[in-house]
């Protein structure tokens, strides 16, 4: 199959064959044939909000459970505060980031939705992040 340029444009060409075009690539993309070389330009033009969202906070939770673990350890080793009128509080509020995994991973779900649909009006008008392939 002999992969060819049918219309060039300023960086972009459409890549055809027997006069369908197959799709755009941009214009520094090296093709061979017969699979010798092959590098290509992608753009990442949408992001999926969810699948992207739901992955990165449940990362970002698993990566803070060694510190709610610490914060757990010493909580419980602390001495208590005295208030004024005698009651006894913690010294520091390890509880806080005791559950620091459950804020993480529900913060960064909705600032990571917040950021995807950001992203996909922007690459919408001016292109996506491009990254380079090679097979």
């Amino acid at each position: 199959m002999l992969i060819f340029c049918a219309i060039k444009f300023v960086n972009w060409c459409d890549v055809g064959l027997m006069g369908r075009i197959l799709t755009r690539i941009h214009a520094n993309t090296l093709l061979y044939a017969k699979g010798i070389l092959f590098n290509m330009k992608v753009q990442i033009t949408n992001i999926s909000g969810h699948q992207t969202s739901k992955v990165l906070a449940i990362t970002f939770a698993i990566l803070t459970l060694p510190f709610s673990f610490i914060a757990l350890f010493f909580f419980f080793i602390t001495p208590e505060m005295e208030t004024n009128n005698g009651k006894k509080i913690p010294n520091f509020p390890f509880l806080f980031f005791a559950l620091a995994p459950l804020f993480y991973g529900v913060m960064f779900y909705f600032m990571q939705r917040l950021f995807c649909w950001a992203y996909n009006i922007v690459a919408k008008k001016v292109g996506g992040f491009e990254f380079e392939t090679s097979e």
